[in-house]
């Protein structure tokens, strides 16, 4: 009995064995087509992003935008800032971000990211109105001055910048009660304000940044 019993096991085996085999390289299979499939669409994505990103980015001004209107040459760069709003009242606040800037669309253009809180601070000091945005600056050859757009997820803003002595100041086109003002700049240094006209004509600061070129 025990004999007949083990010649059945085995030949229960024999006939599992390829099966098992069979199904286990199906599954092989499957997950090699899976992996290799993922890595394909990597590549496709990163050939993609690559194509994007070396059109875009210029690694010279233009010839046809001049020196002496290359406002923003300055800041080409990465920078580290302080987001001050409310300065020197009760209501006052402070958020470390960045602030990164690049030739882009054939060196006729200055385009950035603007992330407040920075990528490494929003990890450990999150703030509900966090900024995520990019401005793209564009100099135009006929009116000599720079076309600007702004977005992010919460707002889009039209601006025109013309230089005021030493100050950049970039005005909000459609009802011009907006400023954003860059001044003090440096190799490794400037200032900018947000600055808003209240309903009696009276322009207050809303929000400075203080930035410093990144080491």
């Amino acid at each position: 009995m025990i004999i007949a019993q083990s010649k059945l096991c085995k030949n229960i085996v024999e006939i599992l064995e390829p099966i098992q085999l069979r199904q286990t390289k199906a599954r092989m299979d499957s997950f090699i087509l899976a992996q290799c499939s993922y890595f394909v669409e990597q590549s496709k994505i990163r050939y993609i992003m690559n194509e994007f990103f070396t059109a875009l980015y210029a690694n010279t001004k233009n010839n046809a935008l001049p020196s002496e209107y290359d406002f923003y040459g300055k800041l080409i760069g990465d920078w580290d800032i302080l987001w001050v709003e409310n300065e020197g009242t009760e209501k006052e606040r402070k958020v470390k971000g960045e602030w990164l800037f690049v030739r882009t669309l054939e060196g006729m253009a200055v385009q950035d990211l603007f992330i407040v809180p920075s990528r490494a601070e929003r990890e450990i000091n999150p703030q509900p109105d966090a900024e995520y945005g990019t401005t793209v600056r564009i100099y135009n050859p006929k009116t000599y001055n720079w076309d600007i757009y702004y977005g992010c997820a919460s707002q889009a803003v039209r601006l025109e910048a013309k230089k005021e002595g030493n100050l950049l100041v970039q005005t909000e086109i459609f009802q011009g009660k907006l400023k954003w003002i860059f001044s003090n700049i440096t190799e490794d240094s400037f200032r900018w304000e947000r600055n808003v006209c209240d309903e009696e004509g009276i322009w207050k600061t809303k929000a400075v940044v203080y930035a410093k070129r990144r080491k």
